[in-house]
């Protein structure tokens, strides 16, 4: 079993906060860190509910092939 290193994340103790790309423990944003390691959730990189920063950031990696 493989362990994912990054993805979006939701913060369940603040559900009206956007979601955010975690790479290991840093999101892609560079605003938050994060000590744990899944918890990922399955949503597309243009969702309105992710942090615009994250989302822009994750499609150009994307495009560029750095994810």
């Amino acid at each position: 079993m493989t362990i994912a290193h990054s993805g979006w994340r939701e913060f369940r103790n603040r559900p009206r906060m956007k979601r955010h790309y975690f790479i290991y423990s840093r999101s892609v944003c560079w605003r938050w860190v994060s000590e744990g390691h899944g918890g990922f959730v399955s949503v597309p990189d243009d969702d309105p509910g992710n942090c615009a920063v994250c989302s822009r950031r994750v499609i150009w990696r994307r495009a560029h092939g750095r994810i």
